[in-house]
C-alpha cells in the first residue's frame, strides 16, 4: 500500500525551492530495478550519485526497490547497507539526489517493477513534481534485449515487456502532458537493438543503450552529471555522447586490473530516435530482398555464413540462453555479393545516419550500435520474438531461414584422422562448415577441446602431450573450449562453458568463461531468468568442466559431469595455461559443425607421455 506524505515546503537561503512550479534545465528519472541480484550495484551507484557534483538546475530523482535479501553472494549482489540518512531499508522509495544526500520522497512500500503500471506512474508523478526543459528516463538493471527489462524478485521475477513498456511510457507521459523524451537510457545490458529503439522511438529523441552485456559497474554518473553541473543547458546529443564517451573511459583507466579486462568487450552507443524508422524501412527492404535468394540451398548457405560472421552480442556458452543479437551494420556488409548490394549499403547509411556517436572495445571491432535478432537454428527460435518483432519482412526472413536449415541433417563428412611428426590430420567434406575443433579425451567422453585450422578442406593441429588448461601456475584442470573467435594475427579469443560454486556454495550453477587472445581472464557471465550478468570469480570458488558428447541428434551436448575435476581459484585467480596430459592411451580427434548445427566427428587413440 502507498503511504500518504504531508509535505513541508521551506525555503531555505542558497537552496532552491523545490516545487512543481520550478522549471529546471534538465529532469533525470531514474527507474532503478534492484529487487534482484544487482542490489549491492544499486547502492554503489547511489553512492556515486551523491558524491557526483550537482546543480540546482538539473534535478535527478530516483525510484528505487530494493531485495529482501542482506546476505551478498559471490552470484548474487544483494547488499545490507544503508544508504545515506535511510538506513538500511526494503521496498521502494522516491529520492532527489543532492550532494551528499539523498532526500526522501515517498515511501511506497513493496512495489513490482515489472508492472508497467508502476513505471507509468513514477514517470507520470516524476515529470509533472519536477517540470524541466529537458526530460531524460534512464532504466537501470538486467537487460535482455527484445526479451524486455528488469526483474523483480520478490514478484517471481516479473520483467518489463517490449510491449509493456511502451504502453507504459505512453501512459505516462500522456498524463503528463509530454509527447515525448528528450532522453532515454538504458543501463543494462543487450538493449541496442533495433527492437528495443522501435520500441521506445515514439517517446524519446535520443537513446544510450549497449549492444552487449553491461559490467556490473554500469555507467560512470559520477561524470555524466559532472557534466551536467558544469553545463546544465546541454542538449541530449550532447549528454549522450558524454555518457558514452566517460563509459569507455570508465574502464579503460579503471584502477582494478580486473575492471579494466572488462572495457575489451563494453560497447556504448547514442542513437537518433526520429531515424530508428530509416533504419527499420532498410531493413525490410533488405529482408525482402534475401527472401527470394532462401528459395535454393546456395542462397541459405550464403546468409548462414553471413551471419555467422557477423559481430555477436549476447552469446552465451548455452544455446538456449544465448541472446543471438547481431550487428546489423556488419551484417549487411558481410551479405554484399548475394544480389542485395543497394539494400545492405542503404541499411548502412541509415545506420551511419542514426547512431550519433558509439564507443566499443577491442573484443568488438564491428559493434556500430544497432543489432537485431537472429538465431542459427530453428530449435533455439523463441516463439514470443513474434510480439517483439519491430520488421515483418525480418521476421518472414529469419523464420524462412530457420525452416531451411532444419532440413539439413546431414553432418560434414571427416575422412580418417593421421598423426605425422606431432601434427594431427583429417579431410573434411562439404562447403557448410562453421565450425572446427580439436579434442582430447579418455574413456569418460571429451576432456578437452580446442579450435582446430581448417584450410582447403584439410584438418590441422598440432599435439605435443600438452593441452589448453584453466587455472593457475599451480592448479589447473583441462576445459573443453566453447567458442572462440580468430583473429587477424592468428591469436584467438576463448570461451569456455563452466559450472560454478560459491566459495561457501552448495549449488553448481552454469556460467560462461572469458578469456582474451593472451589467454587472461576477461571476466564471467552467468544467465538468469533475468538476463546475463557479469560474474567476479573470487578466490576460493570452485569451477569444473562440462562433459562433452556428440548425441545421436548429431548435435554438440554439454551437460553437468559430478565426476568432473574441481579447479579451486587460487589468490593469482585464473587464465589459460598449458598442462601436461597424464601418461597412456588416449583419444584425439576433429570434430566438425555445419551450419545448421549438425556435428561428426572422427578420432584415434594414441599414447601419451612416451
Amino acid at each position: 500500500m502507498r503511504r500518504a506524505a504531508c509535505l513541508l515546503l521551506l525555503v531555505l537561503p542558497g537552496r532552491a525551492q523545490e516545487t512543481r512550479d520550478e522549471k529546471a534545465d534538465w529532469t533525470v528519472l531514474l527507474y532503478m530495478t534492484a529487487d534482484n541480484d544487482l542490489e549491492q550495484c544499486a547502492v554503489d551507484d547511489l553512492a556515486r550519485l551523491m558524491a557526483a557534483p550537482q546543480s540546482d538546475r538539473v534535478k535527478v530523482v530516483v525510484q528505487v526497490d530494493r531485495a529482501e535479501e542482506d546476505e551478498p553472494t559471490d552470484d548474487a549482489n544483494y547488499s545490507g547497507d544503508e544508504v545515506a540518512k535511510l538506513g538500511n531499508f526494503k521496498g521502494a522509495k522516491r529520492l532527489l539526489v543532492r550532494k551528499d544526500d539523498l532526500k526522501e520522497l515517498e515511501d511506497l512500500g513493496e512495489t513490482n517493477t515489472g508492472d508497467p503500471k508502476v513505471l507509468e506512474e513514477f514517470l507520470a508523478w516524476g515529470l509533472k513534481r519536477f517540470p524541466a526543459r529537458r526530460t531524460a528516463l534512464v532504466f537501470w538493471n538486467h537487460g535482455y534485449g527484445w526479451q524486455g527489462y528488469g526483474g523483480d524478485e520478490s514478484h517471481e521475477e516479473d520483467m518489463l515487456s517490449l510491449p509493456e513498456m511502451a504502453a507504459a511510457l505512453r501512459a505516462g507521459l500522456k498524463r503528463a502532458g509530454l509527447e515525448r523524451l528528450d532522453f532515454i537510457g538504458f543501463d543494462c545490458c543487450l538493449m541496442g537493438s533495433l527492437e528495443v529503439m522501435s520500441a521506445c522511438r515514439p517517446f524519446g529523441r535520443v537513446m544510450v543503450a549497449s549492444e552487449e552485456l553491461a559490467p556490473l559497474e554500469g555507467w560512470n554518473y559520477d561524470a555524466m552529471l559532472r557534466a551536467m553541473a558544469r553545463e546544465p543547458g546541454m542538449t541530449a546529443p550532447a549528454l549522450a555522447k558524454t555518457i558514452c564517451a566517460s563509459y569507455q573511459d570508465f574502464y579503460e583507466k579503471h584502477a582494478d586490473a580486473d575492471v579494466r579486462e572488462q572495457a575489451a568487450w563494453t560497447t556504448l552507443a547514442a542513437v537518433d530516435l526520429d531515424k530508428v524508422a530509416d533504419v527499420g524501412r532498410a531493413l525490410d527492404a533488405l529482408a525482402a530482398r534475401l527472401a527470394d535468394g532462401l528459395k535454393d540451398r546456395k542462397g541459405w548457405l550464403a546468409l548462414a555464413k553471413g551471419r555467422r560472421s557477423t559481430e555477436e552480442h549476447g552469446q552465451d556458452e548455452d544455446p538456449v540462453e544465448s541472446g543471438y543479437l547481431y550487428d546489423l551494420h556488419h551484417l549487411a556488409r558481410n551479405l554484399v555479393g548475394l544480389g542485395a548490394d543497394a539494400e545492405c549499403a542503404a541499411l548502412q547509411r541509415a545506420i551511419d545516419s542514426a547512431v550519433l556517436f558509439r564507443v566499443a572495445g577491442a573484443d568488438h571491432p564491428e559493434s556500430r550500435g544497432i543489432a537485431a535478432y537472429f538465431p542459427p537454428e530453428e530449435e533455439l527460435w523463441d516463439e514470443e520474438y513474434r510480439a517483439a518483432s519491430c520488421s515483418a519482412p525480418w521476421l518472414k526472413l529469419v523464420v524462412a531461414f530457420l525452416k531451411s536449415g532444419a532440413a539439413d541433417r546431414e553432418p560434414p563428412v571427416l575422412s580418417k584422422l593421421a598423426m605425422s611428426d606431432g601434427v594431427a590430420t583429417a579431410k573434411v567434406l562439404g562447403d557448410d562448415v562453421a565450425e572446427t575443433y580439436f579434442f582430447f579425451g579418455g574413456k569418460d567422453g571429451i576432456v578437452g577441446m580446442v579450435p582446430a585450422e581448417l584450410r582447403d578442406g584439410t584438418l590441422r593441429a598440432p599435439f605435443d602431450g600438452t593441452w589448453t588448461a584453466v587455472g593457475d601456475a599451480k592448479n589447473r584442470i583441462v576445459m573443453p573450449v566453447g567458442s572462440y573467435e580468430r583473429l587477424k594475427d592468428g591469436k584467438c579469443r576463448f570461451e569456455v562453458p563452466a559450472q560454478y560454486r560459491a566459495p561457501d556454495g552448495k549449488e553448481w550453477k552454469n556460467v560462461t568463461l572469458k578469456f582474451n587472445e593472451s589467454g587472461k581472464f576477461a571476466g564471467a557471465v552467468m544467465t538468469s531468468a533475468m538476463g546475463p550478468s557479469v560474474l567476479k570469480i573470487r578466490s576460493g570458488s570452485k569451477l569444473r568442466p562440462f562433459a562433452v558428447e556428440i548425441a545421436e541428434s548429431n548435435r554438440i551436448v554439454r551437460s553437468p559431469n559430478e565426476d568432473a575435476p574441481v579447479l579451486t581459484v587460487g589468490a593469482e585467480g585464473i587464465g589459460i595455461v598449458r598442462a601436461a596430459l597424464p601418461k597412456g592411451t588416449a583419444r584425439v580427434g576433429f570434430i566438425a559443425v555445419d551450419h545448421s548445427g549438425n556435428a561428426a566427428a572422427v578420432e584415434t587413440e594414441i599414447e601419451v607421455g612416451k
